[in-house]
């Protein structure tokens, strides 16, 4: 093979991508993407060989996306990192209006903000929530301008699609990442309150630790090729996706 012939073509193909987003087009942008296609950088692994396990005894697989390791499927446990027990919000309605708690969705579980964002961890040992951050970077990486990335609102163009688990939901899972129509519960107009569930195999919402401490998520929907950037209220029940220290 001629590899000098090999890197001239890559690097007139890569040359306009600022790969690092340092806001510079150089010689660094060109090796780290041409590593990348060596490398397979989203090839699916776990550090050791085997799939991570929580509290509960489930275990997860996980895939790598430049460099970082995620979990490629949605949290399922039902006690914090150090043993602690996350409350059952269907035996308690009304705890969950201003403290932790999950929801059995149909098989899914869904966290309120308030276990999320608890300092016990509800991610296993070593694990945490995803940053909303980490989810930028996930976003950018796959295509996404920095502007949308951070922007309020529904952002981008197919990189929710290359989230997506299948082709039933209108997804392609380029990434691995096997993006899941959970759907989510907040609590009716009634009182005593009770959870409305809704939007099952429809909508996947994914709720994110932020710098300023608000109840941020970023979520896909099954007609929609782009992914959402929101705030809800913390009572309010989603998915959680956790990535390695």
């Amino acid at each position: 093979m001629n590899y000098a012939k090999w890197f001239i073509i890559l690097s007139i193909a890569y040359s306009q991508c600022d790969y690092n987003d340092d806001g510079q087009l150089n010689v660094i942008d060109i090796v780290e993407q041409i590593n990348c296609i060596l490398t397979d950088c989203w090839s699916i692994d776990s550090e050791d060989g085997d799939d991570y396990e929580d509290t509960d005894n489930n275990t997860y697989s996980t895939i790598l996306i430049n460099d970082k390791l995620w979990m490629s499927e949605n949290l399922r446990t039902t006690h914090y990192s150090n043993g602690d027990p996350i409350t059952n919000l269907e035996d308690d309605y009304t705890h969950g209006l201003y403290y932790e708690g999950y929801s059995n969705y149909d098989g899914d579980i869904l966290y309120n903000f308030f276990a999320v964002e608890d300092e016990r961890n509800i991610c296993p040992a070593e694990w945490h929530v995803s940053t909303d951050i980490e989810w930028a970077e996930l976003l950018i990486y796959l295509g996404m301008s920095y502007d949308d990335a951070w922007a309020w609102g529904h952002n981008g163009d197919d990189e929710g699609d290359m989230l997506k688990h299948d082709a039933e939901w209108n997804g392609t899972n380029e990434t691995g990442f096997n993006a899941l129509p959970a759907g989510s519960f907040s609590y009716c107009g009634s009182y005593p309150p009770t959870y409305c569930e809704d939007n099952k195999d429809y909508l996947g919402q994914f709720w994110t630790i932020s710098d300023d401490g608000s109840s941020w998520y970023r979520g896909v929907d099954w007609n929609r090729s782009d992914v959402q950037h929101q705030t809800k209220d913390r009572w309010a029940g989603k998915s959680v996706r956790c990535v390695k220290d």
